[in-house]
């Protein structure tokens, strides 16, 4: 796995939306959670996601999917912001590299 700029500017911008997404209280509550359930064993991307899932309301969204969409997909996010009629849609996608890496 190539571990450059991308992958660490992936990673803090999706804390950053994910923050925004639960709410700060909530995700201060999981890092605790996360701390105290795997203090001194080793843990995986999914483990730290259950655990913010669990302080995040049970029933809605997948926490899963949205971690996904942005973590396990190569390349960078890319947005577009269009106006249609009286509102503004913004769409998110990925931008693939031409080159195989």
């Amino acid at each position: 796995m190539l571990l450059d700029g991308i992958t660490y500017g992936k990673g803090a911008c999706w804390v950053r939306q994910l923050i925004m997404r639960i709410g700060l209280e909530n995700f201060l509550q999981g890092l605790r959670n996360y701390f105290s359930e795997f203090q001194w064993s080793n843990t995986t991307l999914d483990d730290f996601i259950r655990c913010m899932q669990r302080v995040y309301e049970p029933n809605s969204d997948s926490l899963t999917e949205f971690s996904s969409r942005w973590l396990k997909k190569q390349g960078v996010n890319s947005f577009t912001l269009r106006e249609d009629s009286d509102k503004l849609v913004l769409t998110q996608g990925f931008m693939a590299f031409a080159d195989p890496v």
